[in-house]
Order: structure tokens, then C-alpha cells, then sequence
């Protein structure tokens, strides 16, 4: 047996898949705010997503103990100037604008935004959308008007 126990390995499976959720919220958040900013460049957008994630992990103290994460106090700069230059960009998400332009102006269902995703050959399942759509959700960007019903918020 390898020294990774098999409850362990869970624990490490789980643990990645909220980390993955959470990057993918703040990505969403960092999106939905460059969006809100007026930046309709895709390269804008992506370059403010970037500086804001990674502006967010600059303020942790990294030389804590492995399970202890401290926030470092303000050095004054602006969030914008501890971002790495060298770090690659997060794309925007093509199935996020696409939703969004088919939500605006109206309300639809899940069916029709399968519809809209389909025509435009988007490879994304019922249930990947089903995801997309809860974190758009909550995000802020759309909101849920009954069942299966969503609108831009």
C-alpha cells in the first residue's frame, strides 16, 4: 500500500474539488466586476480577472504553517501592483457570454439555453450547464426566477 491511505486520498479528493469551486467563484466574481467596469476587450476582461485573483492571493501569508493561513497587513500598494506580470491570464468563459447575451432582455429556461449552447457547438452536458448556471446564479450575474427560469440579474 502506498503511504496515501485510502481515507486520506478522499480527503485530498475532496479538498481539490473545493479549491477547484473556489477559483472557479472568485474567477466568476472577477469576471462579473470587470464586466460591470465597462471592459468589453476580451483581453480586458481576462487581464482583470487575473490581477484580481491574484491580487486576493498576494494578502496571504504564505510562511504560516501548512495549516494556518494568515492575512498580511496592508504595505500601502494598491491591490493592482502585487499581481505577477508573468502569471497567464484566465480566459473567459465562452459559455458564460454566450448565456448571458441569450438572458439578456428576457427570461428563459434551462432547455433554451441548452438550445442557444448547442447551436453555437459548445461541448458542455445538461449537467455541466446545470453548474454553470448555479454558479452565474450565485455569482450575481443571472438569477433564478422559478423553476428551470433564469434572468440577468
Amino acid at each position: 500500500m502506498s503511504s496515501i491511505e485510502i481515507g486520506d486520498r478522499r480527503a485530498i479528493l475532496a479538498l481539490k474539488q473545493e479549491l477547484i469551486d473556489v477559483v472557479s467563484r472568485a474567477h466568476s466574481l472577477a469576471w462579473a466586476i470587470a464586466r460591470l467596469e465597462g471592459k468589453a476587450d476580451d483581453q480586458k476582461v481576462s487581464g482583470a480577472v487575473k490581477e484580481s485573483v491574484l491580487s486576493l492571493l498576494g494578502d496571504y501569508d504564505l510562511s504560516a504553517p501548512n495549516n494556518v493561513v494568515n492575512l498580511r497587513k496592508a504595505d500601502g500598494r494598491a491591490p493592482e501592483a502585487s499581481a505577477s506580470p508573468s502569471a497567464a491570464p484566465l480566459e473567459p468563459l465562452p459559455a458564460q457570454d454566450l448565456l448571458l447575451e441569450s438572458l439578456r432582455g428576457r427570461e428563459a429556461s434551462v432547455r433554451d439555453l441548452q438550445v442557444v449552447i448547442e447551436d453555437h457547438n459548445l461541448d458542455i452536458s445538461p449537467g455541466n450547464l446545470s453548474v454553470i448556471l448555479s454558479r452565474m446564479t450565485q455569482a450575481g450575474l443571472i438569477q433564478r426566477t422559478g423553476r428551470g427560469i433564469y434572468k440577468i440579474a
